[in-house]
């Protein structure tokens, strides 16, 4: 389980995470990216980086199953709608009411923790619609 030595990739980040979504990452200047040909697989290399657009510069990222959860520089929160199989990269962020300094998605995109950035007090979110991976509250 905890392999045997560290594989230098490619490319250069401020945060990445791992998820069933694939590999996504936040580098320096806020941009967001992911890895093609991890989708579903995150125990592969992929293929290379494949930027996404974001509607302001981002900090923090965290994969789950068909969802990406972040947060920007305002620590401001966004998930990623429309990832799917043949979506890799998804459709759109959405704004998602809070403030938080850290966030992180679980592999089945049903549980999401933050740490609020003022106070580090913890937080979970509550009522996610499996339908849609978007909150209803």
């Amino acid at each position: 389980m905890l392999g045997t030595s560290w594989e230098k990739m490619g490319g250069r980040l401020a945060y990445i995470s791992t998820g069933a979504a694939g590999v996504w990452g936040v580098n320096r200047g806020g941009e967001v990216c992911y890895v093609t040909g991890t989708y579903g697989s995150v125990n592969v290399a992929g293929d290379r980086w494949q930027q996404v657009a974001a509607p302001s510069a981002f900090k923090v990222i965290s994969s789950g199953d068909d969802v990406v959860w972040a947060i920007n520089n305002n620590d401001e929160v966004f998930v990623r709608k429309g990832i799917t199989a043949t979506k890799h990269g998804g459709e759109e962020w959405v704004p998602v009411s809070g403030s938080l300094s850290h966030i992180s998605v679980s592999s089945n995109g049903n549980l999401v923790w933050g740490v609020d950035a003022a106070n580090f007090k913890i937080y979970r979110r509550t009522e996610i619609n499996e339908v849609d991976d978007t909150c209803i509250r």
